[in-house]
C-alpha cells in the first residue's frame, strides 16, 4: 500500500466498529436502551461512515498528487550534424 496504508488500516477499522454496531442493532442488543442512546448511536456509525468516505477520497488524492509529481525524463535532443 506504501505511503497511504493508514487509509487502508482507518478504514478497516472503521467498517469493523460500523458492523458490529448494525449487528447489534439487527439482533436486538440495543432494545432495552432509550431513543436517545439509539439517536447517539445512529450519529455515531454515520460519522464513522463519512470518515471512511472522507478517507479514502483523502488516500485517492494523494495517489493522484503523487503521480503528478514523479519527474519524467525529458525528452532528447535530436542529434545535429554539421557539414
Amino acid at each position: 500500500m506504501g505511503s497511504q496504508s493508514y487509509v487502508g488500516w482507518a478504514v478497516l477499522m472503521a467498517s469493523s466498529i460500523r458492523f458490529s454496531g448494525m449487528l447489534g442493532l439487527i439482533l436486538g442488543e440495543w432494545k432495552g436502551t432509550s431513543g436517545k442512546t439509539r439517536t447517539l448511536l445512529g450519529i455515531g456509525l454515520a460519522v464513522l461512515l463519512g470518515s471512511a468516505v472522507l478517507s479514502g477520497y483523502s488516500g485517492e488524492l494523494g495517489r493522484q498528487t503523487a503521480a503528478r509529481l514523479v519527474p519524467t525524463a525529458p525528452a532528447a535532443a535530436a542529434p545535429t550534424t554539421s557539414n
